[in-house]
């Protein structure tokens, strides 16, 4: 049995994951544990973040849902930056990284830096139960490409 339950976005609950493609011509892929603080936002081979056009991004929400439920959550890898004095987290999910990024409306994504080895692995805890669901539970996942709203 797949852990993860593909339900629509309305229908999806406050512990779901989503798989958002924000509207804009050129836009990122963000993948978004609605528990947690963090985003997890598609990144480049060679580092920074992918910029895709819309229709591109759509694909790549779809094909990284499918990995997602054909793989065991992915891997969790912490990144140590010797010039920032911390580590982000890279989230390997099939062919695609991510980097986990803090949430603040209105402020571009920057990789999420943890101030040391604790921080990193109550971080990772917290993703690996959200992308390694236990056997008993049916983790929610949901593709969003197109329903937006923007406050006020």
């Amino acid at each position: 049995m797949c852990p993860f339950r593909r339900v629509g976005g309305e229908q999806a609950g406050p512990a779901a994951l989503g798989i958002l493609v924000p509207p804009s011509r050129r836009t990122v892929l963000i993948v978004r544990p609605r528990t947690l603080v963090w985003d997890l936002v598609l990144a480049q081979p060679g580092g920074g973040f992918r910029e895709m056009s819309r229709e591109e991004a759509e694909h790549v929400a779809h094909q990284l849902a499918a990995a997602l439920e054909a793989s065991t959550g992915g891997v969790i890898e912490p990144v140590y930056s010797l010039d920032a004095g911390g580590s982000w987290l890279r989230v390997r999910i099939g062919n695609y990284a991510l980097t986990v990024c803090a949430r603040v409306p209105g402020q571009p994504y920057k990789p999420k830096l943890f101030p040391d080895a604790q921080a990193v692995r109550v971080a990772a805890e917290a993703l690996s139960a959200l992308l390694h669901p236990p056997p008993a539970v049916e983790q929610e996942l949901y593709v969003n490409t197109h329903h937006f709203t923007r406050p006020g």
